[in-house]
């Protein structure tokens, strides 16, 4: 199996797999990172969908903490194998605020999340993700369940 599809979380977007992606190429991998449009569940999973469809075979297809995506696109013929992937990333440059809230007692219950998800900055003072939230109550509903 020489493909490999990356799918980003929920917060971010590919960029942050990049150097993954090189890596896995100079070892003669084929690597595809979804950039996913973020406008709803199943938006996302029809543009996993389009790039599994691009793939020459066999693919693993990995997707980092939104793993519903990965869950319902991995029915494809073409899904080989399924990896998740949910933790921090060495070396990532995550903010204070970000560092803090993981570290300092914050948790993440459903109430958090939402508040989270509806207003980022708001709700993670300091926080430099470029999310700018979602005001549609059931996107976060879908999102989240």
């Amino acid at each position: 199996m020489k493909n490999i599809v990356i799918v980003h979380g929920a917060l971010a977007d590919g960029s942050g797999w990049r150097k993954t992606s090189d890596i896995l190429v100079q070892r003669g991998f084929n690597v595809s990172i979804i950039q996913r449009p973020i406008t709803s569940l199943a938006d996302d999973i029809a543009a996993t969908n389009r790039v599994l469809h691009l793939q020459g075979g066999p693919t693993l297809l990995v997707g980092h903490s939104y793993g519903m995506v990965i869950t319902e696109a991995g029915h494809s013929p073409i899904v080989a194998g399924l990896l998740y992937v949910a933790a921090f990333q060495p070396g990532f440059a995550y903010s204070a605020a970000m560092k803090a809230a993981g570290g300092d007692g914050l948790v993440w219950g459903e109430t958090t999340l939402r508040g989270y998800l509806h207003d980022p900055k708001t709700n993670l003072v300091g926080m430099k993700m470029a999310f700018p939230g979602l005001k549609d109550d059931q996107a976060i509903t879908d999102l989240i369940s």
